[in-house]
């Protein structure tokens, strides 16, 4: 069992602890490892739900007929709300696609696994013939 572990723990690293880079983004140099790649969706859906919220409730607004400031604070409410149902949404689809990817993942392991198996039974002395003795 402690070839899965050490498959499991190789393949839990970033890519960049693997290949040696140095994790800095090229463009920004800031730091790119994971605690900033695991937020990233839920926080990108989130601000885009939320922007659209605000365009929704901004050109609402002007269609109504509302003056400025009305128009603003309710565009700004929906913001607001569009971003945190927006973050929701994609905390959840990154709970689904993180199980989907997880279990993906173990599956293919078993069958490298049942394969290397496979491949030292065949290769060991026990499992050939033994050769018959010549006279």
């Amino acid at each position: 069992m402690s070839l899965n572990r050490d498959l499991d723990h190789r393949r839990a690293q970033p890519a960049e602890w693997r290949s040696g880079s140095t994790g800095r983004h090229k463009a920004s140099g800031k730091r790119a490892d994971s605690r900033t790649g695991k937020r990233h969706m839920v926080q990108s859906l989130g601000a885009q739900v939320g922007l659209l919220a605000f365009a929704v409730g901004l050109i609402a607004g002007l269609y109504a007929g509302n003056d400025a400031g009305t128009t603003l604070i309710r565009a700004l409410l929906a913001m607001i709300a569009g971003a945190a149902i927006g973050q929701m949404a994609g905390w959840m689809a990154k709970l689904v696609l993180r199980d989907y990817l997880q279990r993906k993942k173990r599956q293919i392991d078993r069958e490298h696994i049942e394969a290397v198996r496979a491949l030292v039974a065949a290769q060991s002395p026990s499992a050939s013939p033994a050769p018959e003795k010549a006279e």
